[in-house]
């Protein structure tokens, strides 16, 4: 994945980036404390500075995650490490914004997200007292059933 076109600029445009959504399945939760995003970055051309940042939908896009820069065309692994406003979340999006003064490309390769994805915990209660039911149900069955043998 690359991004063109970056604003030539020294600071960061709030209007240029990439972004991309998680979203776990219906009565799943995103549980990413603890876990961390990596990728690989790198310029266009060599010897000519590009500058990116990781932001989330956590905070609006408020806070920078990780930031970073590199004039290399050969690709650095960059990471983005996730706190505790990263847990139970059913959709999440990260963007990626890049700026540049040399007016270059910015390339992103191998995007991995590590993370837990969970029962949320009231659901987990509700099961174990449906199967604690279930199997009360089915001692009580096997006691009835010997009573009568």
């Amino acid at each position: 994945m690359y991004k063109n076109d970056l604003a030539n600029s020294f600071n960061i445009n709030n209007n240029d980036y990439i972004s991309f959504v998680v979203t776990a399945s219906s009565g799943w939760v995103l549980n990413l404390n603890g876990g961390s995003m990596t990728f690989d970055f790198a310029s266009g051309a060599n010897n000519k500075a590009v500058n990116w940042a990781v932001r989330s939908s956590v905070d609006s896009y408020g806070a920078d995650i990780a930031t970073g820069s590199t004039t290399s065309t050969t690709f650095s692994q960059g990471t983005a490490s996730l706190t505790t406003s990263y847990d139970n979340l059913s959709t999440i999006t990260f963007r990626i914004y890049g700026w540049t003064p040399d007016n270059q490309d910015l390339l992103f390769d191998n995007i991995i997200l590590n993370g837990v994805v969970a029962v949320p915990e009231p659901v987990n209660v509700a099961l174990a007292v449906f199967g604690l039911s279930v199997v009360g149900a089915g001692v009580g069955r096997r006691i009835y059933l010997r009573a009568r043998a």
